[in-house]
C-alpha cells in the first residue's frame, strides 16, 4: 500500500526524534484525509503541500544540528589529539637525546682505550652526561595543564577514557623527569622514555581509530 511505502521512506530520511515522529504521523494523517476525501486533485495538492512544509520544517534544522554536532566532535577530538601529539614529539626528542648520550659514553670508553672520539671531526664532550632541564619538565607540565582543563566539557565517553589514560601516563613521566632535573644521569632514562613514548603512540592511535579524520592532521 501507499502508506507502507511512505512509512519506509520517512524512516530512512527523517530523524527519528520526537519532532520527527510527529511529522511522520501528521503527514500520514494528511494523506489519509486526502484519500478519504475521494482522492480529488485539490485534496492531493493540499496534502502534498502540507507534507512538504512539515518535512522542511523538521529536516532542515535536523540536518544543521547534525552538522554542528559533527563539527563539535571534530573540535573536541582535535584538542585531545594536539596535546597527545605534542607530548609524543617531546618525548621522542628526549629519547633521541638519551640515545645520543649513550653513544657518547661508548665513544668515551673507546677514547679511554686509546681512541679519539669525534663526531664530524669535532671532539665530543665526553665529560658531560645527559641531564633533564627544568624547561623540559615545564613543557610537559603545560601540556598536563591543557589536558586537565581544556577537555572537561567533552561528552564522548571513549575520548574521556583516552584522555584519562594519557594524563596518568604523562604524570608518571613528569615525576620521573622532575627528580632528574639538572642532575647528571646515573643511569639511562631510555627505558622510561621509550615506555612513555609508546603509551602516547597508543593513545594517539586509539583516538584516530575513534575519529579517522584526525589521521595526519599534524603531519606524519
Amino acid at each position: 500500500m501507499w502508506y507502507d511505502r511512505w512509512w519506509q521512506w520517512a524512516k530512512e530520511h527523517l530523524t527519528i526524534t520526537v519532532p520527527g515522529v510527529v511529522v511522520i504521523f501528521a503527514a500520514t494523517y494528511l494523506l489519509m484525509l486526502a484519500v478519504n476525501a475521494g482522492q480529488t486533485g485539490a485534496a492531493w495538492v493540499q496534502a502534498a503541500g502540507s507534507i512538504l512544509a512539515l518535512i522542511v520544517a523538521i529536516a532542515v534544522p535536523a540536518r544543521m544540528k547534525r552538522q554542528d554536532d559533527l563539527a563539535r566532535e571534530q573540535a573536541q577530538g582535535m584538542r585531545l589529539y594536539t596535546v597527545i601529539w605534542e607530548a609524543l614529539r617531546a618525548t621522542q626528542q628526549l629519547v633521541n637525546q638519551d640515545r645520543a648520550f649513550r653513544r657518547v659514553q661508548e665513544l668515551r670508553e673507546q677514547h679511554e682505550a686509546g681512541f679519539e672520539p669525534t663526531i664530524y671531526g669535532t671532539p665530543l664532550p665526553t665529560d658531560r652526561g645527559l641531564r633533564v632541564r627544568q624547561r623540559d619538565v615545564d613543557f610537559f607540565n603545560r601540556i598536563m595543564q591543557r589536558a586537565s582543563s581544556n577537555l572537561d566539557d567533552d561528552q564522548c565517553a571513549a575520548r574521556l577514557v583516552i584522555a584519562s589514560k594519557f594524563r596518568f601516563n604523562l604524570s608518571v613521566l613528569i615525576s620521573i623527569l622532575q627528580v632528574r632535573v639538572d642532575v647528571p644521569a646515573a643511569g639511562t632514562l631510555l627505558g622510561s622514555l621509550t615506555q612513555a613514548r609508546d603509551n602516547f603512540e597508543q593513545d594517539l592511535q586509539k583516538l584516530i581509530e575513534l575519529n579517522p579524520l584526525l589521521r595526519g592532521v599534524m603531519g606524519p
